[in-house]
């Protein structure tokens, strides 16, 4: 169905905070680009958070709100819609 899964980045957006922030892209099955972003906490994962946001939003709008779960041990797992975002 999804084709050529790539990782576009790893970054540590701020070195105070103990998390690790990744995005993705891949091409679906008619050539469309998706993304994708996650946000995990460095040490131990307590829960995960599979997040959507609303129509005319990005996942990336919501960005502070990842960094705070991901310090209280919270992972986030954010996606954008097609024609939403990136």
């Amino acid at each position: 169905m999804f084709r050529s899964l790539r990782q576009l980045s790893t970054e540590h957006k701020n070195k105070n905070l103990p998390m690790l922030h990744q995005k993705y892209s891949w091409t679906s099955f008619d050539n469309g680009y998706l993304f994708a972003q996650s946000f995990t906490p460095a040490n131990e994962v307590k829960a995960v958070i599979s997040f959507v946001h609303g129509i005319g939003e990005h996942s990336s709008r919501y960005h502070a709100w990842f960094e705070t779960f991901a310090n209280r041990g919270i992972a986030v797992v954010a996606f954008d819609y097609r024609a939403h975002g990136k």
